[in-house]
C-alpha cells in the first residue's frame, strides 16, 4: 500500500517548541500547555521531549510494522498474536481505523 504520510527519516529539534522535521519541513510541534494563564505554554520539558520523539519516530516504526507483517505472511501468520498488533496499528496509521 502507498503511503500517504511524509517521508523519513523526521527529526527534533528545539526552538519555541519542540518540532518535528522532515528536512526543512516541519511536521509537528509538540508543547504543553498549563500554568496560570488561558493558553500559557510551558518550556519543554522530558515528556516534551519523548513525546517529539516518539512522533520522530513514526516512519521507522511504520516501516518496522510493515517488515514484520511481510514476515510473518511469508511464514502462514504462525505468530498471530504479535500480528494482529502490528496490523491493528498500520491500520491506525494508514487511517483505516480508529
Amino acid at each position: 500500500m502507498e503511503t500517504k504520510h511524509t517521508p523519513g527519516p523526521w527529526t527534533t529539534s528545539c526552538g519555541a517548541g519542540l518540532f518535528v522535521s522532515a528536512g526543512p519541513k516541519n511536521i509537528a510541534m509538540v508543547r504543553k500547555h498549563g500554568g496560570d494563564g488561558p493558553g500559557e505554554v510551558l518550556l519543554p520539558d522530558a515528556e516534551t521531549a519523548a513525546n517529539a520523539r516518539l512522533i520522530a519516530s513514526a516512519p521507522a516504526l511504520y516501516d518496522a510494522c510493515e517488515a514484520i507483517e511481510a514476515w510473518a505472511a511469508e511464514r502462514g501468520d504462525i505468530y498471530v498474536r504479535p500480528i494482529e498488533a502490528v496490523r491493528a496499528a498500520l491500520a491506525r496509521a494508514r487511517g483505516e481505523a480508529e
